[in-house]
């Protein structure tokens, strides 16, 4: 599943693999391209917002030359305001009412950068949903020495929001019943242990 978001010069692509995010990003002065295993996003996402400073810049330097000849024209008896100042007007109106949203994730390989658009919501599904099947699939995976020691590792995924409290301890109660945490004995004289 493929997914590409472009706006001005930022352009990212999004390639879910079955395990892993192939994830590129390209502006004015970046290029990154790296894979992400699903298990490595952080639970919480932040919030960006970019303006193109360009056009602040841009706007106040033709706004201030604006009101200088603006000042000028009053002085020699003229009282129209200077072209150049409605130029800066309206380079700081569009500065002040375009901008970006971005939500971002920061990883170990980088940040990942996904624009607010049709798109986003998808993708953050899409994120989220392989994240917490990875997560799942880890600890399905374990095996574990004592009834205390899936204690942890159970409020370790409440904690990441993978499993719910209610869904701990269902999960919790099956291995101490015996599902998947039992006690075997060993040859070795030790008594029986959790697994």
């Amino acid at each position: 599943m493929d997914y590409k978001q472009s706006r001005l010069k930022t352009k990212t692509e999004f390639t879910f693999e079955e395990d892993e995010l192939e994830y590129s990003m390209q502006d004015n002065s970046n290029h990154l391209n790296f894979e992400i295993s699903y298990g490595n996003f952080p639970k919480r996402s932040q919030k960006y917002f970019e303006r193109n400073e360009w056009l602040r810049n841009v706007g106040f330097i033709w706004l201030f030359l604006g009101i200088g000849l603006t000042a000028l024209n009053f002085f020699q008896g003229n009282m129209r305001l200077s072209f150049w100042t409605w130029v800066g007007m309206i380079c700081l109106a569009a500065y002040r009412y375009t901008w970006s949203e971005y939500t971002y994730f920061d990883t170990d390989e980088g940040r990942v950068l996904i624009l607010k658009d049709s798109q986003s919501s998808a993708i953050l599904d899409e994120i989220k949903t392989r994240r917490k099947k990875a997560f799942i699939n880890w600890f399905e995976n374990l095996e574990f020495e004592s009834v205390d020691q899936a204690s942890r590792s159970l409020e370790y995924m409440v904690k990441e929001k993978i499993f719910t409290r209610s869904e701990a301890d269902i999960r919790l109660d099956s291995l101490i019943s015996g599902k998947h945490l039992r006690l075997v004995s060993s040859n070795d004289g030790k008594p029986g242990q959790l697994h």
